[in-house]
């Protein structure tokens, strides 16, 4: 639980000093992007996402990345895959539009292995994707296998992202009805992932 819900402080954590801490240690470059990756996530599921761009940014290191394990290298591509197709939405900057393909590619790759771990990441992707160029039938049919797939394998946070992201998708094809009932959904899941704060802003900032 935090005051301040962008950023890592609370009961368990103190990124400041964590990080603080790791920059004094050359050793400790792992530390350092994994707490900026950490950030990045806080500042996407806010909707923030410039900001969640230029905290991934703050660690662009390969050599970094190939040491992480297999399931958190996942999760860097994809939360960078999820923030560059808001940001391509957004700017409608093609950059961004083909870094958000190298990390479908990336969780397609990997989906093939295990898809009980990253195949609802990969629907989601797949659905971000179809939204922003306009592939309207696709889209909503990813969003749907993505909360599917999240929730059959026990990724309830995943699960509420893709019904908060599947909400954002209706409202823009202007279809308040299945908005609502998404973003109800959204709130439901993360309330069973204990993301309060998240659900606090969601009713905060619901644009109904």
């Amino acid at each position: 639980q935090s005051d301040a819900p962008l950023k890592l402080i609370g009961q368990a954590m103190d990124y400041k000093n964590m990080l603080k801490e790791a920059l004094r240690n050359k050793n400790q470059s792992v530390l350092i992007c994994t707490i900026y990756h950490l950030q990045s996530w806080l500042a996407y599921i806010f909707n923030e996402y410039e900001l969640a761009s230029e905290m991934a940014a703050k660690c662009p290191n390969a050599q970094v990345l190939s040491s992480y394990p297999v399931f958190l290298k996942c999760d860097v591509y994809f939360l960078s895959g999820l923030i560059s197709f808001a940001m391509a939405y957004k700017t409608k900057n093609e950059k961004w539009r083909i870094k958000g393909q190298s990390s479908i590619e990336v969780i397609e790759l990997h989906a093939g292995y295990a898809p009980s771990n990253y195949q609802h990441k990969l629907f989601l992707l797949q659905a971000e994707f179809d939204s922003i160029r306009g592939k309207i039938d696709d889209a909503a049919k990813n969003y749907d296998n993505a909360v599917r797939a999240a929730g059959e394998n026990g990724y309830v946070q995943d699960q509420a992202l893709a019904y908060e992201r599947a909400a954002n998708f209706y409202m823009k094809q202007g279809d308040d009805h299945s908005a609502i009932q998404y973003y109800a959904d959204a709130q439901n899941a993360y309330l069973r992932w204990g993301a309060v704060s998240k659900v606090n802003h969601l009713r905060e900032n619901l644009p109904l």
